[in-house]
């Protein structure tokens, strides 16, 4: 009897258009620090404000590694020829936690990029989003989702 493994692991991915982090706002002193918060970092270019930081990155409410254990369906054709590897799937993390725009980046074969992107959908609602200044914002993620025999 073969035994199927994933591994994961959530990775932050800064994109500079989607995902919020470089944000414009008017001249205003830069927010303060609170215990177990980052304060934002400015660049003061011309007469506006660019949000360089986020205060806190978006992360999964528990283990993502365990949740994916529990959940994967290793692909039978993807067992059957032995194929092992890594997908990389890239989503959106909304401010109210749920995951959007799931797409593959980098993929083994049909059967598991549609598996890697199913259980990054399944986590759909089980996350805490980015802060910035205080405010949850849309953010871009990308995990790599390994695919392994034992």
């Amino acid at each position: 009897m073969k035994r199927y493994y994933i591994l994961a692991a959530a990775l932050p991915v800064f994109a500079v258009t989607s995902c919020g982090l470089f944000k414009k706002q008017a001249p205003a002193a830069a927010p303060a620090a609170s215990a177990g918060n980052v304060p934002a970092l400015t660049v003061t270019s011309g007469p506006e404000e660019i949000q360089t930081m986020v205060q806190q990155k978006a992360r999964y409410k528990g283990n993502i590694n365990d949740f994916f254990a529990k959940n994967i369906r290793y692909p039978d054709k993807a067992g059957e020829n032995n194929i092992q590897g890594r997908v990389i799937v890239q989503f959106d993390i909304t401010a109210d936690g749920t995951v959007e725009n799931v797409i593959v980046l980098r993929g083994l074969n049909e059967a598991c990029n549609k598996e890697a992107a199913r259980l990054i959908q399944l986590t759909s609602g089980s996350w805490h989003p980015e802060l910035l200044a205080g405010k949850p914002v849309r953010s871009t993620y990308t995990c790599p989702v390994d695919f392994k025999l034992n």
